[in-house]
């Protein structure tokens, strides 16, 4: 018995140590968080992050994501007229100093202060005169501001300050988040489902730049010239606050965002090419970064059926599910001819796991069927008999 309460005592010491071990490790990642002096903003289903400069006064960065408002004044040289509690709130620079903006908006209540810079540089913002102020300050970029201005005049949105600190991996510099909390939340949206109507769904993928998808039901129109090269669209006035789509090639993806953008159009929807999905991007990021509109890419297969969803002026909604471009790139991969197996029976077996496995998306099945078709002579006979079991 007395050994027992020996063992006791011992598991009671050491599980003590434990948590104090854990709470030290803490203190030292929030300590080590506080320390860093520039990191990502991440919006609320955002497609790219965008990098801030903490300013040299204030206190800690908040940890979590907050809704994002615009000051009004836009300056922040006075109390702002609309309310900014727990906020995180963007001001104008100008007309007053950096930390009279920041206190202003900390008199009226707001959790953070994002100070947008007059062009694409960032510094670290001195604060002689910002001693008393304590709520998290930090610089943007214009261009940032100018895609958050945007934003927040059709949409509610949030967004998370993560500091960041770099470290050299294997001879490369790998820069992420100290706490694991902010490391999870790391990530960009890639994809989802667009409902056309009330009929058709499909998946999508975002491009690597521009806002996040809009949040309410918007109406479909074509972009005129369809594949939305040379410039401005020329039916630019009726594409504002609409989802326009439109065709790929002829010119780079940024080129036809920026037509719809320039248009204030709310998403450029284009079809590829061929059925499949991947990501789209700018040979250079910083040539998107005025990109004031979302893009997604939908499959070829689509495009008559969206093509008429447009011309009958149906509505599109967005539905963000967590689909990663990773999923199409495995599937397209998983499903080359050289990949099925010479045995029908494996074969069939093939086909049927990987229908399972993407039986919530329809594009995805789709392409499944057509690659199955492709190299299994009996395919269409195997599959109307499977349908008439199922249907029996």
């Amino acid at each position: 018995m007395k050994a027992s309460k020996q063992i006791a005592v011992l598991f009671t010491v050491f599980a003590l140590f434990g948590v104090r071990a854990q709470d030290e490790d803490e203190e030292d990642e929030m300590t080590h968080r506080a320390s860093l002096t520039w990191g990502r903003v991440f919006l609320e289903g955002g497609v790219q992050h965008r990098q801030f400069f903490k300013a040299r006064f204030g206190d800690e960065l908040p940890m979590e994501s907050l809704e994002m408002v615009m000051a009004e004044p836009a300056l922040g040289c006075a109390e702002p007229t609309n309310d900014v509690t727990g906020k995180l709130v963007f001001v104008d620079r100008g007309n007053c100093t950096w930390a009279t903006k920041a206190r202003h908006m900390e008199k009226a209540g707001a959790s953070g202060v994002a100070i947008i810079s007059s062009d694409d540089t960032l510094t670290y913002l001195p604060g002689p005169d910002g001693r008393d102020v304590t709520v998290g300050t930090v610089q943007v970029t214009n261009t940032f501001g100018i895609q958050v201005k945007a934003l927040l005049q059709r949409q509610n949105c949030k967004a998370r300050l993560i500091p960041i600190y770099c470290e050299k991996e294997s001879g490369t510099s790998v820069c992420l988040p100290v706490t694991e909390e902010e490391r999870a939340a790391h990530t960009t949206t890639e994809g989802g489902q667009l409902a056309v109507g009330e009929d058709l769904q499909l998946d999508f993928l975002t491009a690597k730049f521009g806002l996040p998808m809009p949040a309410a039901e918007i109406p479909l129109i074509s972009a005129e010239p369809f594949n939305a090269c040379g410039g401005a669209l020329t039916n630019a006035a009726e594409a504002k606050g609409k989802a326009v789509l439109l065709q790929r090639g002829g010119c780079p993806f940024v080129d036809k965002a920026r037509a719809v953008s320039e248009a204030g159009g709310h998403v450029a929807i284009m079809i590829n090419n061929k059925p499949n999905l991947l990501r789209m991007d700018s040979l250079k990021r910083y040539e998107a970064y005025d990109i004031a509109t979302a893009m997604m890419m939908v499959g070829s297969n689509n495009g008559d059926s969206m093509k008429a969803a447009a011309k009958a002026g149906k509505k599109v909604k967005v539905a963000l599910n967590g689909l990663l471009a990773s999923t199409w790139q495995t599937l397209r991969n998983a499903v080359m001819a050289e990949q099925w197996p010479l045995d029908q029976k494996d074969r069939r077996a093939m086909f049927t796991k990987l229908r399972d496995e993407h039986a919530a998306s329809t594009d995805r099945v789709g392409f499944i069927t057509n690659a199955f078709k492709a190299v299994d002579p009996d395919a269409e006979s195997f599959l109307k008999a499977e349908s008439k079991a199922t249907t029996n």
